[in-house]
């Protein structure tokens, strides 16, 4: 039995997609990326960011500011989120414990400090155009800061996948070979702050708007 319980911890450990158990919602799965495991194929430095709450989820829009004109984008990202998956995955890992006891939340917006960077104190100005524009749909998202550099790899599990997951017994996993990211967006400290401090702002909002969102949970687990 207790060779049997290793090879299934090696088999989680090895999985891009994990599926176990909700330790919140009794009868429900709780989905977990792997982030190591399915990095993305391609990345974008972005020095300007919007989110916003459309009628069918939440926008979040990443840009390159032109060099000599800041009032235009060079190149940009839109990646679209269900509104479920924005809340109960992206929000709500970034008030999952670190092991020093803090958030996720805290110790990035603490680090801002500590690296003497200066905070972006009020909302950016917004972009008049946009050269390019990449459309993404995204329903998961980790994020890491290391120093004054950040970045934010964004992931789709598409509907069949979900659905297979669903059907895996408590504490089983999902192996996807080939499943990987579809975009790190690499950002400064700063931004990655004002960034945090925008999805709170949607969120809280959507939750004024719909209070029972938690009880639906979509992807949990998200690792920060």
């Amino acid at each position: 039995m207790e060779r049997a319980a290793q090879g299934q911890l090696g088999r989680v450990a090895s999985a891009a997609i994990v599926v176990q158990a909700s330790p919140s919602h009794p009868g429900a799965k709780q989905v977990t990326i792997n982030a190591a495991l399915a990095p993305p194929d391609k990345a974008m430095f972005a020095d300007h960011v919007r989110v916003d709450q459309t009628r069918d989820g939440v926008r979040v829009l990443f840009g390159k500011l032109h060099p000599i004109d800041s009032n235009q984008c060079i190149s940009a990202v839109e990646i679209s989120f269900p509104q479920l998956a924005f809340y109960n995955q992206l929000y709500k890992s970034l008030s999952v414990p670190q092991p020093d006891g803090r958030t996720f939340l805290e110790t990035v917006d603490g680090s801002l400090e500590g690296f003497s960077c200066d905070r972006i104190s009020r909302d950016l100005d917004p972009v008049a155009a946009y050269e390019r524009v990449v459309p993404i749909r995204a329903n998961y998202a980790s994020i890491a800061a290391h120093g004054d550099d950040a970045a934010i790899d964004f992931f789709h599990i598409d509907a069949p996948t979900l659905h297979a997951a669903s059907q895996v017994a408590d504490n089983g996993f999902a192996a996807t070979p080939g499943f990987r990211g579809v975009i790190r967006i690499v950002v400064s400290l700063p931004l990655l702050v004002y960034f945090l401090g925008k999805i709170v702002q949607v969120a809280e909002k959507i939750k004024r708007e719909h209070p029972r969102v938690d009880d639906f949970p979509f992807l949990t687990g998200a690792e920060s």
